[in-house]
């Protein structure tokens, strides 16, 4: 968010067999852009979202409210985009209103701020499920919480999963969020066959076998934290 270039592409310039100003960019590859937000860049020349002389792929992303066009050329629209406003991007992905938090980046949980989608976003429950599921997805946004959200059979279009989750912490019997050396010693009991799984409701994944590979993680966990 916020990104600006010099020439063109304020999110992604993707350009390549040329020079200019001095820079040289290397021949075209393949670039594939999946579950991303892309929300007020700008460019002094060309499109401020995404531009270049280079195709990209977009899958299941959301490019909105550039400083001039969205995008440039070479968009390939993989699937559950959203532009807006206009068509720049291609006249097959829909210009509807995201409906972004007008707060912009902020803490939502996880390691980076992300922008959150408002209640009724047509972003919501509308994204690519298989491409959520696998990498480079793989079932969580960019906080690391969990895709899809809750109550949502699709994923949501876009860095931010609305209704999202955090996953399962190993270790962390009573969901805290934290694992303490009394849960360590809970999961331990359950692996002697002293204690049933059920003893540790949340802390251990549907279907997972307490063995010493799972205490050791645990034990990791309870070091470094959930989610680090």
């Amino acid at each position: 968010m916020g990104n600006r270039a010099a020439n063109a592409g304020g999110g992604i310039a993707n350009f390549g067999s040329m020079c200019e100003g001095g820079k040289c960019y290397p021949s075209c590859g393949p670039t594939i852009v999946t579950s991303n937000t892309f929300v007020e860049n700008g460019a002094d020349a060309g499109a401020g979202g995404i531009d270049g002389t280079c195709a990209a792929s977009v899958t299941n992303s959301i490019i909105a409210n550039s400083s001039g066009a969205n995008c440039g050329s070479g968009i390939i629209d993989g699937g559950h985009n959203l532009q807006f406003p206009g068509t720049s991007c291609g006249e097959t992905i829909p210009s509807l209103d995201p409906k972004l938090d007008p707060a912009g980046l902020q803490d939502n949980g996880g390691p980076t701020q992300t922008i959150a989608l408002l209640p009724g976003s047509p972003a919501i429950n509308a994204g690519d499920a298989d491409m959520c599921a696998n990498p480079p997805v793989n079932g969580i946004d960019q906080r690391g919480y969990v895709r899809p959200g809750t109550g949502h059979s699709q994923c949501s279009i876009g860095a931010y999963e609305a209704d999202a989750t955090l996953p399962a912490c190993v270790g962390d019997c009573d969901g805290t969020g934290s694992v303490t050396v009394d849960e360590i010693i809970t999961l331990v009991n359950i692996a002697l066959g002293n204690a049933a799984a059920s003893a540790c409701p949340h802390g251990v994944p549907s279907g997972a076998e307490v063995n010493v590979a799972l205490i050791i993680q645990a034990v990791n966990n309870a070091l470094s934290g959930c989610g680090a």
